[in-house]
């Protein structure tokens, strides 16, 4: 009975957090068309502690890589911009994460994929702001057909996530 008390001692417990663990969080910001929209983005998601964000409507231009060093914007923001600067969809990327980050694809105003170097397996995240069923048929097809063409590519043993707005419409019937 002793013996068998030393065995199970000996064994290490369980580690609770890994290094490799990380938060991914999803948010529609609506615009980020102010000047200081930086540090107010900094400020909105300093308290939340997510390493990874996707975004939707950031209303901006252009498609591009933005480094905001410092200490409270620590970050990397991946845009993928509109013409318009109605739509446009992208990912803040947060402190060591920064690091994992191998690929950005800006596919379109409503679409882009980011993907992350991960410890057994990669992750390829896309991020979607999908049409509104108001939408004409066609928008919506083309939408999905890209969507489904960008999912595809990705690496077979990648980790495939789709995130973002999906503008789901649900009927209540409060009655």
């Amino acid at each position: 009975m002793a013996r068998r008390l030393d065995i199970r001692n000996k064994r290490q417990k369980p580690i609770e957090k890994q290094i490799t663990d990380w938060r991914l969080g999803s948010w529609n910001c609506r615009s980020l068309n102010f000047l200081g929209f930086e540090l107010a983005l900094a400020n909105e998601l300093q308290p939340r502690n997510f390493d990874v964000v996707a975004l939707q409507e950031v209303s901006l231009e252009e498609k591009q890589v933005l480094d905001w060093p410092g200490q409270q914007t620590n970050s990397r923001f991946f845009l993928s911009g509109g013409t318009d600067k109605k739509l446009g969809t992208g990912f803040i990327v947060r402190g060591k994460m920064q690091d994992r980050v191998f690929g950005f694809t800006a596919i379109s105003e409503r679409m882009c994929k980011l993907r992350i170097r991960g410890r057994f397996f990669n992750y390829s995240i896309i991020n979607v702001h999908c049409p509104h069923e108001e939408r004409l048929d066609d928008e919506k097809e083309t939408f999905y057909a890209k969507l489904e063409e960008e999912y595809d590519s990705c690496p077979r043993q990648d980790v495939k996530i789709v995130i973002g707005d999906m503008n789901a419409r649900l009927s209540w019937n409060g009655g």
